[in-house]
C-alpha cells in the first residue's frame, strides 16, 4: 500500500516537473522567489509599507497581523507536521 502511494507521488513529482513546461512561469516564479533579495523592491516596498501604515494605520496593523499570523501557522503547518509525517 505505501508502496504505490510512494510510487504514485514519484510519478507525479516526474510528471509535473518534466511535462509541465511553462517558459513564461520559469521566468516569473524564480524572480518572485527572489524578490526579497532585490535592493530596488526592498527600497520601494519599504517606504510603501510605512506610508500605508501612517495613513491607515489601524487596517494596516491588523493586516500586517494576519498575514504574519497566517504565514507562521502555515510554515508550522507544512514544516512540523505535513512533512514530518510524510517523511518529505
Amino acid at each position: 500500500m505505501i508502496e504505490g502511494l510512494v510510487d504514485w507521488a514519484h510519478s507525479l513529482f516526474r510528471h509535473i516537473n518534466h511535462d509541465w513546461d511553462n517558459s513564461v512561469f520559469d521566468f516569473i516564479f524564480p524572480a518572485i522567489t527572489d524578490l526579497h533579495r532585490n535592493p530596488v523592491f526592498i527600497a520601494c516596498a519599504i517606504p510603501l509599507l510605512a506610508f500605508w501604515i501612517w495613513k491607515q494605520r489601524s487596517l494596516a496593523v491588523k493586516w500586517i497581523l494576519l498575514l504574519v499570523l497566517a504565514i507562521g501557522l502555515s510554515d508550522l503547518a507544512s514544516y512540523r507536521v505535513v512533512k514530518a509525517y510524510a517523511q518529505r
